[in-house]
């Protein structure tokens, strides 16, 4: 049921649009580049999970990265990323996959890059740590994941927030406390959670993950206008499979 409701979300034709739109006009972020190169060599074999319309998959081709394969579990989105492929004749492989079961081998990527708070967007603590789990199994001895997530650390004292404990009558170490449903592209009951940075760390921990960086996405740089209007303030992670 989880997985028929991700999948009925993205793949519906707004969403894919935006996501496309997103391919087309904005790229690989500038912070993602910074980050990605500083870890990872260009002949690293890296899965883009979550790769939507093919932003982040042909933006690191563009960079240099050419042993790259993009993974979604949308149909339309993968439709969408092969045609834009095609369109610029670049040779990526894409398929449809979910994360919580990659088809890929054990030890198979030197990185599992997973964008724009894709994690996050997966229901229910259990089930992320089941889709770091399946990260961590793909991953080479030393292999990088690199993501990055929303967090409510800076975000307690706002109004929102501060309403929202009064309203649950529980505070921020309730897991269900950064469950947020949105409605958006005409739809409802859109599912995202907004971690606290320790959530995260201890997800990371309990599958072996060292956490080797964790950086709010404005401390890298300054993206371009379109971006910065598109975007809150994410955290960058970089974990190193022990």
């Amino acid at each position: 049921m989880i997985i028929d409701n991700i999948k009925h979300i993205f793949n519906n034709d707004s969403v894919v649009n935006y996501y496309d739109n997103l391919t087309s006009k904005a790229g690989l972020l500038k912070s993602e580049g910074i980050i990605i190169k500083k870890y990872i060599k260009y002949q690293d074999k890296i899965l883009d999970l979550g790769c939507g319309a093919g932003r982040t998959t042909i933006g690191l081709y563009h960079h240099g990265f050419k042993n790259i394969i993009g993974v979604d579990i949308s149909e339309k989105m993968i439709e969408r990323a092969r045609i834009n492929t095609a369109n610029l004749d670049l040779p990526i492989i894409f398929n449809v996959s979910d994360a919580l079961s990659l088809y890929f081998g054990d030890k198979y990527f030197k990185c599992v890059f997973f964008s724009f708070n894709g994690l996050m967007l997966i229901p229910f603590k259990k089930n992320r740590n089941k889709a770091v789990t399946e990260i961590y199994r793909i991953l080479d001895n030393s292999g990088y994941f690199i993501f990055s997530t929303p967090y409510l650390d800076n975000k307690l004292t706002k109004p929102f927030w501060v309403q929202r404990s009064k309203e649950l009558k529980i505070d921020n170490t309730n897991e269900k406390y950064g469950d947020i449903l949105i409605d958006d592209f005409g739809l409802d009951n859109i599912y995202i959670h907004i971690p606290m940075s320790y959530e995260v760390i201890e997800m990371l921990n309990a599958n072996a993950f060292e956490v080797i960086e964790m950086v709010p996405r404005t401390n890298i740089c300054e993206e371009d206008e379109y971006i910065e209007n598109e975007l809150d303030d994410n955290m960058y992670w970089v974990a190193r499979k022990k």
